[in-house]
């Protein structure tokens, strides 16, 4: 099996497809990564900070700075490289990248390249925004322009070549959700009538003609491979088509469909494929793949995950929840020795910034300012008892509607043991059904907190003033509010309950945090503090409940007791973004750098380290495992 590389936000993963284990990261973008290709030796990464990467035993080798944003990076005998500001670059390819040409396009913008060796001379195609096909040959060390290919109506969005007994084939897809199929000739014809249609590749003493067009896409063609003297094709209508050559008519036929049927939310952005095994991914995040047996592509098991920064994180002994930017939940357990996603509780249409889990009800805090909670369903109960060996009770399941803002309880009764947990599973069969919202928030909501034992909601929204300021305090089990507490005048960045629910700590942009006692059947102010020089990012309480934690953009963690007195303050290299108590001398602390950080409180000492691309986001300790949760797309 293969190893997968592909772009996941600032960095490029390394997926190994034989133990659904990502084994390696590759970091050193500050922006998004946009293209990835590699060798046998190497690996080459672009993205949108101008910079190229190359990578050499999954360790960085070279670093090239660019004029603009990488778009494009094709590797044959030569690196071709293509950046927004429409020039292409050449680079010999040995122990180190050395440019040999730039080839400028300017507006004309090229979005993609192809390569090969044929006769003893190199090739390039090159097509983009013009929709034609741009050839050009290498001879006594220069590129030389041969002719330009016509027959796009719009952006030639994919090349490939390919050589086929002997003979050298150039397919390329376009915007209008064309193939094009071109042969090329070892000569160049005599008489008129032979010639008609041909293009001259006069330097080389070749020519080029259309040989066949495939229409069969309903959208853009994003991607085309060649497996052998068959093609695969992506496009935005959501389908992956396998084409063979008939032998006896000589056409060209859909030999294989594969995909589903699905709004512009499911639409193919690529693939990827080998002799029995193809990989295609979506605008969802998704990765889908089919392997051939028994005569036919069957769909297996596929690396996922977030495309978005995670924005929350709730764990506990038996899975993990995220939400994210990308407006969907996700559910993480252990199955079968690899921790992977084996449910979606939530599909949204508003970007998510923070969830919290009371039993087995979920709650969602995003940009609606509305409070949504979710039943655990009777599906996802299946795929963790079938998957993982986790019994657990489930009500119905749950069905998306129009637009993506509400999932509604339906009776369907699926029987998911039939199903393997694929993207098409997760996004259809493992909602959860909504039980009902919590309105109240004037803002956009960015934190929420669950009582541990006591069924009691905290959430609190972005706020300018100390009107909206206010933590709001619910009954999860009655579903309705309980009180407002007034303190801040700034954002509350999060909450946090004491394990005995005794006590509710809050950190806001006031730079001030804030302790309520629960004294009489409500919360009270209790202590208070301006604590920082810059605003709190998180906060946390021990194991015993006896001293709490604050982080902020100062650079500081402090610790506090509950008289409100500082114990001791850690001086850390960035921000301090999320923390989270493993015992009660050891604490895990995550950084704006991406840093997360685990050290021993009285000692002052670092026990160990690791880093993600972008800020940490979220911590979060289960008893067993410590989970991160970054803006980087990665848990």
């Amino acid at each position: 099996y293969p190893l997968l590389y592909y772009c996941s936000g600032t960095e490029v993963l390394v997926h190994n497809l034989e133990t659904h284990t990502t084994t390696f990261s590759l970091a050193a973008h500050k922006d998004k990564v946009n293209c990835v290709k590699h060798t046998n030796e190497y690996v080459f990464s672009g993205g949108c900070d101008k910079k190229l990467y190359v990578w050499k035993n999954h360790q960085q080798h070279q670093e090239i700075i660019l004029s603009g944003p990488l778009i494009e990076i094709g590797v044959g005998k030569e690196v071709c490289v293509i950046t927004s500001d429409g020039i292409v670059r050449m680079y010999s390819l040995g122990e180190r990248l050395e440019l040999e040409t730039e080839l400028c396009f300017s507006s004309n913008l090229q979005e993609c390249s192809a390569q090969i060796t044929y006769c003893s001379t190199s090739f390039l195609a090159l097509g983009g925004a013009d929709a034609k096909i741009h050839l050009f040959a290498k001879l006594e060390g220069e590129w030389v322009f041969l002719n330009s290919l016509e027959g796009h109506s719009r952006t030639v969005r994919t090349l490939e070549f390919q050589e086929l007994n002997q003979e050298l084939f150039l397919a390329s897809g376009g915007q209008e959700g064309q193939i094009r199929i071109w042969k090329f000739f070892k000569e160049i014809p005599e008489s008129s009538l032979d010639s008609q249609g041909l293009y001259p590749l006069d330097q080389v003493s070749m020519s080029c003609k259309l040989e066949a067009v495939l229409m069969e896409h309903s959208n853009c063609v994003s991607c085309l491979k060649w497996m052998g003297n068959s093609i695969v094709s992506s496009s935005h209508d959501c389908s992956v088509l396998v084409w063979t050559e008939d032998s006896r008519s000589g056409t060209w036929v859909p030999k294989a469909s594969m995909g589903q049927i699905g709004n512009s939310k499911y639409m193919f952005f690529g693939v990827v494929c080998s002799d029995n095994l193809i990989m295609a991914y979506s605008y969802s995040g998704g990765f889908y793949r089919w392997n051939f047996e028994e005569e036919e592509w069957k769909s297996q098991i596929a690396p996922t995950g977030h495309f978005g920064g995670i924005t929350g994180l709730v764990a506990n002994s038996q899975f993990v929840v995220t939400s994210s930017l990308d407006q969907t939940t996700r559910l993480w357990s252990e199955a079968r020795g690899v921790w992977r996603e084996v449910s979606r509780p939530m599909i949204h249409g508003y970007d998510l910034n923070t969830i919290a889990l009371f039993k087995n009800t979920l709650v969602s805090g995003g940009d609606e300012k509305v409070l949504r909670l979710f039943d655990f369903s009777k599906v996802s109960a299946d795929v963790l008892r079938n998957e993982c060996g986790v019994e657990l009770e489930g009500v119905t399941a749950g069905a998306g509607q129009a637009l993506g803002l509400m999932t509604k309880a339906t009776d369907q009764d699926i029987d998911i043991s039939n199903y393997k947990i694929t993207e098409d599973v997760l996004t259809n069969h493992t909602l959860w059904p909504e039980a009902c919202k919590l309105y109240g928030h004037g803002y956009e909501v960015v934190t929420l907190a669950t009582g541990y034992t006591y069924p009691v909601l905290a959430s609190a929204s972005k706020a300018q003033s100390a009107e909206y300021a206010k933590v709001f305090l619910w009954n999860l089990e009655q579903k309705s509010q309980l009180q407002t507490l007034e303190f801040h005048n700034l954002t509350v960045t999060d909450l946090a309950f004491s394990h005995d629910d005794k006590f509710l700590l809050s950190v806001s942009r006031d730079r001030n945090w804030c302790l309520y006692e629960f004294l009489d059947g409500e919360y009270r102010v209790s202590k208070s503090s301006q604590a920082h020089a810059r605003m709190i990012y998180c906060c946390a309480w021990n194991p015993e409940d006896k001293i709490f934690s604050t982080g902020s953009r100062d650079k500081r963690l402090k610790l506090w007791n509950k008289q409100g007195e500082c114990l001791d303050t850690l001086i850390l290299s960035a921000g301090v973004t999320a923390c989270a108590w493993i015992t009660p001398q050891i604490i895990a602390v995550g950084l704006e750098n991406g840093v997360v950080s685990v050290r021993e409180i009285h000692a002052k000492s670092e026990l160990t380290r690791y880093s993600h691309g972008k800020c940490v986001n979220k911590l979060a300790w289960n008893g067993e495992y410590l989970f991160s949760a970054s803006a980087d797309h990665t848990l």
